[in-house]
């Protein structure tokens, strides 16, 4: 999974999270929170523990659907 990095270092500074706090927060290791905020892929479990922190309703609008070719699969249909 990407996310929208510029997206998360906002949350991240908004909510003062330092990447080690939000790292905890998801129980992932500091890197994954690194690869996230350089725009790099993050594999099953960090994506998993990232949705599952925000909800897949929130979650959607910081994953880079348009960057991984991929479809959004929770947007609005009635657009």
């Amino acid at each position: 999974m990407l996310v929208k990095k510029e997206k998360l270092a906002h949350f991240l500074e908004v909510k003062n999270l330092s990447k080690e706090k939000f790292a905890a927060i998801l129980d992932v290791e500091v890197s994954e929170v690194e690869k996230m905020l350089n725009g790099e892929p993050v594999g099953l479990y960090t994506s998993r523990r990232f949705i599952r922190f925000f909800k897949a309703e929130v979650a959607q609008h910081y994953i880079d659907w348009e960057t991984m070719n991929i479809k959004n699969p929770l947007e609005d249909k009635r657009k």
